[in-house]
């Protein structure tokens, strides 16, 4: 289901469909939706997109994860900077995939995805078990 109305927020040179800056973050109004890829490669890039999209927008910045489809340890760090720069409003991420949630419980840090809901069934690579 994607909005046609969603806009994607790029770094400065990148191109659609690069990882890190290309299809990283899109906003439809106050909802932001990650990429199908979050790994220690594009998480620099991907918490610059998302402080630079999310600073005008009051607390809670909603996240969606529901494309999410390949990550590692660093999508838990991303959502725990984005909490903790959110400040009292703090984040709700929509759509988490279970094995995302798995991990976060793994590293003590569910807090971060208190309250989320579960992504639909599909296939998730988790690439924090290679």
């Amino acid at each position: 289901m994607s909005d046609p109305h969603a806009r994607s927020q790029q770094a400065p040179g990148a191109s659609p469909g690069s990882g890190a800056g290309g299809q990283a973050l899109s906003t439809t109004g106050a909802h932001f939706a990650l990429a199908e890829e979050v790994t220690v490669q594009q998480t620099p890039t991907l918490l610059r997109e998302a402080l630079q999209a999310l600073a005008s927008q009051a607390a809670p910045w909603r996240i969606d994860a529901g494309g999410l489809r390949r990550f590692d340890s660093s999508c838990l760090a991303l959502l725990m900077e984005l909490h903790r720069r959110a400040g009292s409003g703090g984040i709700e991420v929509s759509r988490v995939p279970e094995r995302l949630r798995t991990l976060a419980r793994a590293y003590g840090v569910g807090f971060v995805l208190d309250g989320a809901d579960a992504a639909p069934a599909g296939p998730i690579e988790d690439r924090s078990q290679r």
